[in-house]
């Protein structure tokens, strides 16, 4: 029961994020969770150019206040 209101609520925020970044015109690669059952609340950002890095903190730090932004290897940002 947890798992599944915290997966759609992860889902929402990827929706949000994709709204925000294509109003930046900031491209990706992939928006994802790569394991919604174990860790739904886990969203893994790829593709963002290291030039719009900074931009895509921005907007996790005013519109995502909740989720902490973590730089991890080979996956640009992702939210643990």
């Amino acid at each position: 029961m947890v798992n599944d209101a915290v997966n759609a609520d992860s889902d929402q925020v990827i929706e949000r994020l994709k709204d925000d970044l294509r109003q930046k015109n900031i491209s990706y690669a992939e928006i994802s969770k790569p394991d919604p059952a174990a860790n739904p609340d886990r969203i893994v950002i790829k593709g963002i150019g290291p030039n719009n890095s900074s931009a895509l903190k921005t907007i996790a730090d005013e519109r995502l206040p909740e989720y902490t932004l973590i730089r991890a290897p080979r996956v640009l940002m992702s939210w643990p």
